[in-house]
């Protein structure tokens, strides 16, 4: 039988292996030099100015954004889709899935990750290994989930927010559009829009702070 294929935009050895696991061929890999390969036996096809320059001869084969920061992976995701080119969603056989659940174009759902019921997640959103999203949670567009996060039940993220490691965020929260909860954070209160919080409760980090995450 034979493999869907799909083209990653962006080198990773976790990505190369969750699609070889899912049953995908990758036809080959976009990235700045072939060291992004990192020693797998995929074929390197060039850069973003190289594929773009000549979209043709790959727009039949969907790709798969992997850059982990939520603004690099709309930057990269515009780009492309501006040039014609459509999108896999990649879903660990090894993540719970709820039925109820609704996924985006364009998402990675890494193994282990659990969505339980009515989760709706959005386009290009990344949910890593050990990731929880609880009954109700929204999603939106360009998240990203780092390992072992958890959202409790009816939490809400706007676009290009990035939830961190092994962080907790409780029931009915919002986490605002752009904005970071650092590792380990527990957040008891909503985040506006553009916020960097961290802490244990979580609470905003001055400037200063900001700029050295």
């Amino acid at each position: 039988m034979n493999c869907k294929e799909v083209i990653l935009v962006g080198g990773f050895c976790e990505m190369y292996e969750l699609c070889l696991r899912c049953g995908l061929q990758i036809a080959g890999v976009i990235d700045t030099s072939a060291a992004a390969l990192g020693g797998y036996d995929i074929a390197y096809l060039g850069t973003d100015e190289e594929i773009l320059r000549d979209p043709r001869r790959f727009l039949h084969i969907p790709l798969v954004v992997v850059p982990d920061a939520p603004a690099i992976r709309r930057r990269v995701a515009d780009r492309y889709r501006a040039a014609g080119f459509h999108f896999a969603s990649v879903v660990s056989a090894e993540a719970g899935i709820s039925p109820t659940c609704r996924i985006g174009d364009g998402t990675v759902i890494q193994a282990h990750a659990v969505m339980t019921a009515q989760v709706r997640v959005g386009g290009f959103v990344k949910v890593n290994v050990g990731a929880t999203l609880c009954h109700d949670c929204i999603v939106a567009d360009f998240v990203t989930i780092a390992p072992n996060a958890t959202l409790l039940g009816g939490v809400r993220v706007g676009e290009s927010a990035y939830v961190g490691a092994c962080s907790t965020i409780l029931p009915n929260r919002l986490v605002g559009k752009g904005s970071t909860v650092g590792a380990g954070a527990v957040v008891t209160h909503d985040v506006p829009d553009g916020y960097v919080v961290a802490g244990v409760p979580a609470r905003r980090l001055n400037t200063c702070q900001a700029s050295r995450r």
